[in-house]
């Protein structure tokens, strides 16, 4: 199978409630509010996007683009516990 220009992609798209230091707090997604388990060491790194493979322009000046942000964390719906398996 070969992967195409014209092939969609999946985009999920979330709002991140972040603390003063930047931290996920909650997320939103779908309509519902997930909260971040602070007892969990939740991740975070950038990548870069693959610009030649979406054929994307953008105006002379937007600033940087290419840079994605990656967090990985672990949310629950309010009102359930945080359970952890050992």
């Amino acid at each position: 199978m070969t992967i195409t220009h014209e092939t969609p992609t999946q985009t999920n798209h979330v709002q991140v409630r972040l603390d003063p230091a930047g931290n996920p707090l909650a997320i939103r997604h779908d309509g519902r509010i997930w909260l971040v388990d602070p007892e969990t060491d939740s991740q975070h790194w950038y990548g870069r996007d693959s610009w030649w493979d979406t054929r994307r322009t953008a105006a002379k000046g937007s600033g940087d683009l290419v840079s994605v942000e990656y967090w990985r964390v672990q949310a629950q719906l309010p009102g359930l516990c945080f359970v952890k398996l050992k």
